[in-house]
């Protein structure tokens, strides 16, 4: 069986779809901040000091949108953004209070959303989906990656 029977690519774009208007809906009422703004929080807290070019590259996003997510996220009074004391051409990125605060309240409310994935499958499936998902990710990363 190919991709192509299982329309794979179809059945992939509307889960991730329709996860993310999950988990939106979850972080937006219990935290006040959507998924993606609830991974940087994340990010920011597992990796101090965290710098911008760190967190784009574990979310793999470019520098320019993370600049725009780091930019609300500072208008919104979660996230301070200060130069690097070894590099001042880098940002250094901490949580504020209210940042610490809805971070926990994210981690709460994105229970639901791993929940809805438990119930459809066992620790060892949900291994195999991310590694299979993950290998995916890299050989289409790897064919569309321009020169650096």
């Amino acid at each position: 069986m190919s991709a192509k029977t299982h329309k794979l690519y179809f059945l992939l774009q509307t889960t991730a779809a329709a996860l993310k208007r999950a988990a939106d809906d979850a972080l937006i009422d219990g935290a006040g901040v959507t998924a993606a703004q609830a991974a940087v929080l994340g990010l920011i807290d597992s990796n101090r000091p965290a710098s911008q070019k760190r967190i784009a590259g574990q979310l793999r996003q470019n520098e320019s949108a993370m600049t725009q997510m780091v930019t609300r996220l500072i208008a919104m009074g979660l996230v301070a953004r200060n130069r690097a004391d070894h590099d001042k051409r880098q940002w250094q990125l901490t949580l504020t209070p209210a940042g610490e605060r809805a971070k926990a309240e994210a981690r709460a409310a994105f229970a639901a959303v791993n929940a809805a994935m438990d119930a459809v499958m066992d620790g060892d499936t949900a291994a195999c989906l991310a590694t299979t998902l993950d290998a995916i990710f890299q050989k289409v990363e790897t064919r569309t990656a321009g020169p650096d």
